[in-house]
């Protein structure tokens, strides 16, 4: 969702589901007679795609930057973030209310 600057929906996938934070996956990559298997993070993702864009494309490089803070939060102390004290998603996405605009605002607002 970042990738496509979509912050808000990045915003309400992580309100719905805060676990998708803490998943990896295997990323792997062969070439010739190498190989290599890496297990990346959302964390990692936004902050390897932050630095990517950091001297190129600046709007796309504060969206990366924005998400890699929320995601850092999350791990760290999600109790600071909007939203995050009720037990299931349905409650979450309720509290954080129906403007996905409002809603990362919160979150944003929330890690500054």
């Amino acid at each position: 969702a970042v990738c496509c600057g979509a912050l808000q929906a990045a915003s309400a996938l992580l309100i719905a589901f805060p676990e998708l934070a803490f998943l990896s996956c295997k990323v792997e990559t062969s070439c010739d007679d190498f190989s290599r298997a890496t297990s990346w993070t959302a964390l990692d993702f936004a902050s390897f795609f932050g630095n990517l864009y950091v001297a190129v494309e600046e709007e796309r490089h504060l969206a990366y930057k924005q998400a890699s803070l929320v995601l850092l939060h999350l791990k760290e102390d999600r109790s600071r973030l909007p939203f995050m004290e009720a037990e299931t998603a349905r409650e979450r996405l309720a509290d954080a209310g129906k403007d996905p605009r409002k809603m990362t605002a919160a979150m944003l607002e929330a890690i500054s």
